[in-house]
């Protein structure tokens, strides 16, 4: 019981001072969101996608960091404190217009000649590493027969 007692004792200490050591706050997750433009692209013809994750965010943490105009039109802070950095990877070949540095900016376009739905993945990590991840798809328009 001293134990237990022990124990409550430092928690409720460590809470009222304030000490940042004893509890240790790593924040909340951001939130990913993304939109894909087009969302249809023609099976077997070169296409250029454009992939938007600017209205993602550490809406939690820092929602005053959001961007809240209706199409993400500045994007987030991408510098701490309340910034967050991008990752977005395909499960398909593409060329992302402007070189691989462009996977990790809010919004890139990529070339593609896709044969099959593409799913994309943008990863958004925040100041305290936490980390969110949307997934959506590139779907294909097949030839009338």
């Amino acid at each position: 019981m001293a134990f237990l007692w022990g124990g409550r004792r430092f928690a409720a200490l460590c809470l009222l001072s304030g000490l940042g050591a004893c509890v240790g706050d790593t924040g909340r997750q951001p939130v990913a969101r993304m939109s894909i433009s087009p969302r249809y692209v023609p099976a077997g013809v070169e296409s250029v996608v454009l992939l938007d994750g600017r209205r993602s965010c550490d809406e939690i943490d820092f929602p005053e960091t959001c961007d809240k105009t209706a199409e993400g039109e500045t994007g987030p802070r991408l510098t701490c404190p309340g910034g967050v950095s991008f990752r977005w990877s395909l499960d398909y070949p593409a060329e992302p217009v402007g070189g691989e540095q462009a996977l990790t900016q809010p919004f890139l376009e990529v070339r593609l000649t896709p044969d099959r739905p593409v799913t994309v993945t943008l990863q958004v990590t925040d100041c305290d590493a936490n980390t969110a991840i949307t997934r959506s798809q590139i779907g294909i328009i097949l030839p009338f027969p």
